[in-house]
């Protein structure tokens, strides 16, 4: 034990208990916590294994941050204010 508070949802998929991790606290508070236990409960009640949902939703995130989405974004909040002829840059 590391004295973490961990929120987890515990569900029963194809016969076997599952148990996901929603987050720590006190980054995630415990109205997130229960917020997110509701959504989950809500795919389970879809026929959707919360476990696959969460993890698809994750890949999406990733997929979405390229390495050109992250230095246009650094070029717009750093160096268009703070340098002096930021549009040679890119």
């Amino acid at each position: 034990p590391k004295g973490r508070v961990v929120f987890q949802y515990r569900y029963q998929w194809a016969g076997k208990g599952e148990r996901l991790d929603i987050g720590t606290y006190p980054a995630t508070g415990l109205k997130e916590a229960r917020e997110e236990v509701i959504r989950l409960r809500g795919e389970l009640e879809s026929n959707r294994n919360p476990r696959l949902v969460k993890q698809a939703e994750k890949r999406k995130a990733t997929e979405a941050m390229t390495v050109e989405s992250v230095i246009r974004a650094w070029y717009e909040a750093y160096c268009v204010k703070n340098k002096k002829g930021s549009e040679q840059i890119l």
